[in-house]
């Protein structure tokens, strides 16, 4: 369970950095 919630946000800084990455 905690696993599932770690993966999501995992996931969710991976998609700020790469949007971080688009915009520079």
């Amino acid at each position: 369970m905690t696993l599932d919630l770690y993966s999501q946000r995992m996931i969710s800084e991976n998609d700020i950095k790469t949007i971080l990455l688009h915009l520079h």
